[in-house]
């Protein structure tokens, strides 16, 4: 058996490369050669920065997402007209989404596209940021003037 740590960038370990029963031409069990081990040791090393990278770019996504979530709740807070809407609005399309999924028979959008397509609907409203308040809360918004 020929064991190798998965060790990242700050030295923790993350697990265990294992490789068991190497075998002859013979199809009998040897030992491993040495040189496999600087092999294992390499390969080791290049997953470990990749699970770290991984890790890494997740966080980003959440913070990222947690970024966006708060903007959106600072425009719905701004006028009483946009309360809820984004969060509304991002509700509808992942229901939406789900739904031609479904009727489709196949996965028109994958998780991928379906992140994307929701992430643009938490955003649409963003340049309310900045949209001075007597033009979003106007009056006669809604009325036919």
């Amino acid at each position: 058996m020929l064991v190798v740590p998965l060790i990242d960038r700050e030295g923790n370990k993350l697990g265990m490369f294992q490789l068991i029963n190497a075998l002859n031409d013979k199809g009998d069990v040897i030992s491993f050669p040495a040189d496999m081990v600087l092999v294992l040791e390499s390969l080791a090393s290049q997953a470990a920065v990749t699970i770290q990278n991984v890790h890494c770019f997740d966080e980003m996504q959440e913070m990222f997402q947690s970024f966006v979530r708060t903007i959106t709740d600072v425009i719905g807070k701004r006028t009483p007209c946009n309360a809820a809407h984004s969060k509304h609005m991002a509700k509808y399309c992942e229901r939406y989404l789900n739904y031609i999924n479904k009727t489709c028979g196949y996965e028109k959008h994958d998780s991928a596209r379906k992140k994307e397509l929701l992430m643009s609907v938490w955003l649409h409203d963003i340049g309310k940021l900045v949209t001075p308040l007597n033009v979003m809360n106007k009056a006669g918004r809604l009325s036919s003037e």
